[in-house]
């Protein structure tokens, strides 16, 4: 049977929305004023200058995936290509600034894994900065399974990897933080039609009654619809964001891609369990300290790889070396599956190092591309990736639990 495409919304004829042919299909993009003039005031006082444009934020990619052919890639979250980090902590301190300095404690942070959880950190950061609160707890979700306290899960439906696993915080006051937060703050690269935000207010607020406001920030919105239709009764939902827009897919009727298995299901194997990891919760924002890192040249052109889920570190170790002088890019490793064409220019392609078999994605980076290339990595959790390691010339940088920085050579 052959769905019936949807209609075409009235705005399409409007001179400022765009066609995007994507090889899957055709992508109709018109940036829009949010509602939230307020917080766009605040947001813009955050920062030098005018906030970010939805152009500057994000180009348009096909995903190799049946359940959505579209993708927004953002161009400075460091997901789908090299970003410098200033440009995403100014959009950061943007967007913290559009949220309620009086919302009402604990305050939960939440990263939604794996876009969410660099950035969800650093608003967060960013938040307590401004705010100076003493009552708040971060916590990313995750896609792997560990033997671990599981608080509950919640699934993202168009997702090559739907199920997202929120763990109980493994410290004693961070735990406590957690079930009795009144206010959750969710952090993601952008929201499109809210199913997945839903699905986690219901899962938390069944496991952390205490929960009563709920915040989704996001870089990018691109809702028609408001978010609390679905909120539990008593619970007020707001959203707030750096830039907003609209956007109509319409899918070639030939397009049927391959999606790869990267659900990584597999049984849990991450042995001990590590505190300090943002899946089992940070009272303070995670921080380099004085670990000793490899000397690079001032002016070297130097790209900082996360490894899926271990981003925030990478961050920190490419604005450790902007400060420095160093041409520092970051970006991380990724699950998920996206076509060539568009501001996808290029992909390699790699065996998962925490033993999931599945594979796992690095675009718009080529060897040689940059002078030196560290890839950092969880040292009680996985391998690194040792065919990119190979490929880029990477040294590679493990963090345990509590012990210096190390490299290992290239």
């Amino acid at each position: 049977m052959t769905l019936a495409a949807p209609a075409r919304p009235d705005w399409i004829a409007d001179p400022a929305a765009r066609r995007h042919r994507l090889e899957s299909g055709s992508l109709w993009i018109r940036p829009s004023v949010g509602p939230d003039a307020a917080g766009d005031a605040a947001g813009a006082a955050a920062g030098d200058g005018p906030p970010p444009s939805l152009d500057e934020l994000c180009g348009f990619a096909a995903r190799r995936n049946p359940r959505r052919g579209f993708l927004f890639v953002s161009r400075i979250l460091g997901r789908y290509a090299p970003a410098r980090p200033a440009p995403l902590d100014d959009a950061l301190a943007r967007l913290a600034a559009r949220l309620p300095a009086d919302l009402p404690g604990p305050v939960l942070f939440v990263g939604v894994a794996a876009a969410g959880v660099a950035i969800g950190q650093r608003c967060w950061a960013r938040f307590l900065d401004r705010t100076g609160r003493p009552d708040s707890v971060f916590v990313a979700t995750s896609r792997h399974r560990f033997e671990a306290p599981l608080a509950y899960a919640f699934d993202e439906p168009h997702s090559h990897a739907p199920r997202h696993r929120m763990y109980r915080p493994l410290d004693a006051i961070a735990r406590r933080r957690f079930a009795e937060a009144r206010s959750v703050v969710v952090v993601d690269d952008e929201v499109t039609t809210g199913r997945t935000f839903a699905g986690f207010v219901a899962a938390h607020h069944r496991a952390c009654p205490a929960a009563r406001h709920f915040v989704h920030a996001v870089l990018t919105d691109w809702t028609t619809a408001p978010l609390d239709a679905a909120a539990p009764p008593g619970c007020t939902v707001r959203l707030v964001a750096l830039a907003r827009g609209r956007y109509h897919f319409e899918r070639d009727p030939g397009f049927a891609p391959r999606m790869p298995d990267v659900t990584g299901d597999a049984d849990p194997r991450w042995h001990p369990l590590t505190p300090g990891r943002a899946r089992f919760g940070h009272l303070a924002p995670a921080a380099l300290g004085d670990r000793p890192l490899p000397a690079v040249e001032p002016g070297a052109r130097v790209l900082v790889l996360g490894a899926g889920e271990f981003q925030y570190p990478a961050l920190l170790l490419a604005e450790r070396y902007a400060g420095q002088g160093v041409d520092a890019w970051f970006q991380c490793t990724t699950r998920a599956p996206v076509l060539v064409g568009g501001p996808i220019d290029s992909v390699m392609t790699f065996d998962d190092p925490w033993g999931e078999g599945i594979p796992n994605f690095l675009y718009n980076v080529r060897p040689g591309q940059f002078d030196r290339v560290f890839v950092c990595h969880e040292s009680d959790a996985c391998a690194p990736p040792r065919a990119l390691v190979d490929a880029l010339g990477a040294e590679v940088l493990a963090f345990g639990d509590g012990a210096p920085l190390t490299a290992s050579g290239r």
